[in-house]
C-alpha cells in the first residue's frame, strides 16, 4: 500500500498543454477520482502515474520511491482500461494469473491468489471458460481480478465501465466500492461521469483544460462549488446557470429578481441554483418568472424546464405535477443558490 504524490507537473505536447502543473497528494488506501470533460487533462495525468507518458516538468513519487523516470513495469501499479484487454485464447483462470506467471511466480501460490482474486470479484463458477463467453460485465471482472491478483501498490482505472449498459455500472460501482473497502489499495479513477465520482471517490479532482478547478470530497463539490464550471459539471439534472447582474444586493434581469447580500455591484454575474431546490411559489415569494417550456416524467419526479426571459432553466418538482407546456409560472429557490462572477467565473 503507498501514497502517491505529483508535483509540479506538466504535459506539453509543441505548444498543446495536457496538463498543466499539476500537484496532487493521494493518501495510503484513498479511492481518488479524476473528474472532467474530454480533454481536460485527466487520462493524461494518470498515464503519466503509470509511466505510459513521461512528465514535461514535475516529479511523481509512489511511496518512498521518485518513479518519475522509472519504466511502468518498475511502479509496481495495475491498470484497469474500458476495454477489457483479456487474452482471448486463455481462460478466465490463465487470463487472472497471466500477471504472476509473467513474475515466475510459484504454481501453488498462483493458483490460490487465482482463487481468492476469483472469488473477491464473484467469479469462481466461471474460471473454465473464456472471454467470448462471458458477458460485458463479467469481462470487466476479469480485468478487475488480473489488477487485484497482483496485491499492486495501488490501482490506476480508466473509465473503466464506460462500455456497460446502465444497469451493469450500477451493480459494477457497487462492486468496485467494496473491493476498495476490502482490499484498502490506493486507487486514481477517471470518469467523465459525475454519477461514477459522487458515488466512488474519497475526494474528488475537478479538471477543465489541464488544470484543477476544484478538489474536495464529493459533498464539498456539490454543496460547495469554487466555480461555475464544476456547479454547472457536477449534478444530474445539472445545476442551473443565468446570467444576470448584481446591483444594491439583488440579482436580476429580464424575469429574475432575488435578494443575492453581496458587495460590490456586478454588470455581470451568474446565479447558480441546483434544479431540485426550486419549487412553485405564490405572490411575494416568487423569484423567478417564466413559461413551461418542457415536461418530463422520471417516475418519482417531474423536470420542468421554464423559459426565463431568453433563457432556461430545469425545475425537478413532484412527481404529481400538473404543469403543462405554455403554463405560466412562478418559482422561488429556496437557500441553495450560488453567485459567481460573470467574467471570472469564480465563486462570489
Amino acid at each position: 500500500m503507498s501514497s502517491i504524490s505529483l508535483s509540479g507537473v506538466s504535459k506539453f505536447w509543441g505548444d498543446t498543454v495536457g496538463v498543466k502543473d499539476l500537484s496532487l497528494d493521494i493518501k495510503d488506501k484513498e479511492f481518488l477520482v479524476l473528474l472532467g470533460p474530454s480533454g481536460c487533462g485527466k487520462t493524461t495525468t494518470m498515464r503519466m502515474v503509470a509511466g505510459l507518458e513521461k512528465p514535461s516538468t514535475g516529479t511523481i513519487r509512489i511511496g518512498e520511491r521518485d518513479v518519475t523516470d522509472l519504466d511502468p513495469r518498475e511502479r509496481d501499479v495495475a491498470m484497469v482500461f474500458q476495454n477489457y484487454s483479456l487474452y482471448p485464447q486463455m481462460t478466465v483462470a490463465q487470463n487472472i494469473g497471466f500477471p504472476l506467471r509473467a513474475r515466475g511466480v510459484k504454481r501453488n501460490e498462483q493458483q490460490e491468489r487465482i482463487h481468492s482474486a476469483a472469488k473477491l470479484v464473484e467469479l469462481s463458477d466461471y474460471l473454465g471458460r473464456k472471454p467470448a463467453a462471458l458477458s460485458g460485465g463479467q469481462r470487466q471482472r476479469v480485468a478487475l481480478a488480473r489488477a487485484i491478483v497482483r496485491s499492486p501498490a495501488a490501482f490506476l482505472m480508466d473509465e473503466p465501465l464506460s462500455n456497460l449498459d446502465a444497469r451493469l455500472r450500477i451493480s459494477m460501482r457497487g462492486l468496485i466500492k467494496r473491493l476498495h473497502r476490502e482490499v484498502g489499495t490506493s486507487t486514481i479513477y477517471v470518469t467523465h461521469d459525475q454519477l461514477e465520482a459522487m458515488t466512488l471517490a474519497d475526494r474528488v479532482v475537478v479538471m477543465r483544460n489541464g488544470e484543477v478547478e476544484q478538489i474536495g470530497t464529493p459533498k464539498e463539490i456539490y454543496n460547495d462549488p469554487r466555480t461555475a464550471f464544476v456547479a454547472g459539471f457536477v449534478g444530474s439534472p445539472s445545476c442551473n446557470l443565468l446570467d444576470g447582474k448584481i446591483v444594491n444586493g439583488v440579482f436580476s434581469n429580464e424575469g429574475i429578481s432575488l435578494a443575492a447580500h453581496l458587495k460590490p455591484d456586478r454588470a455581470k454575474a451568474t446565479l447558480g441554483i441546483r434544479p431540485e431546490a426550486i419549487s412553485l411559489a405564490d405572490g411575494a415569494e416568487a423569484e423567478l418568472h417564466g413559461t413551461v417550456f418542457a415536461i418530463e416524467m422520471t417516475g418519482d419526479a417531474t423536470l420542468v424546464t421554464v423559459s426565463v426571459g431568453d433563457q432556461q432553466l430545469i425545475a425537478k418538482l413532484d412527481a404529481d405535477c400538473t404543469l403543462e407546456p405554455a403554463h405560466t409560472v412562478s418559482l422561488k429557490t429556496g437557500r441553495r443558490r450560488y453567485f459567481f462572477d460573470g467574467e471570472t467565473g469564480l465563486a462570489i
